[in-house]
């Protein structure tokens, strides 16, 4: 098992594609995976790319669901754009989790 601790693995993607591409071109027979990769403009050809590199888990960098927090982090995505990201990211098969930031507000007694 290789993880790469990367949290922008594929900043830039034809970076992260040449990895895979890489990967399976050698027909390194490895499971891998990675810290945060960042969906924005990630669809299922990449996702396909990785698992039939051997990645066998990955986390999103989505960081929050809520349109108003994307827009006050000035994150550069929008809600939707996480949507197709997750839905492409579902029919590859890939193991994955996400990454969100979650407001508390309590009071103080």
């Amino acid at each position: 098992m290789i993880m790469f601790c990367e949290n922008n693995f594929n900043v830039p993607k034809r970076h992260a594609e040449a990895i895979c591409q890489e990967i399976a071109a050698r027909k390194i027979d490895v499971c891998w995976g990675t810290g945060d990769l960042r969906h924005m403009g990630i669809r299922e050809d990449f996702y396909r790319l990785m698992k039939e590199s051997g990645c066998g888990y990955l986390n999103l960098s989505i960081q929050s669901a809520s349109e108003t927090m994307l827009q006050r982090m000035q994150r550069g995505y929008t809600t939707r754009q996480v949507d197709l990201s997750l839905r492409s990211l579902e029919k590859s098969g890939i193991p994955f989790g996400v990454s969100l930031m979650i407001r508390v507000a309590w009071e103080r007694s």
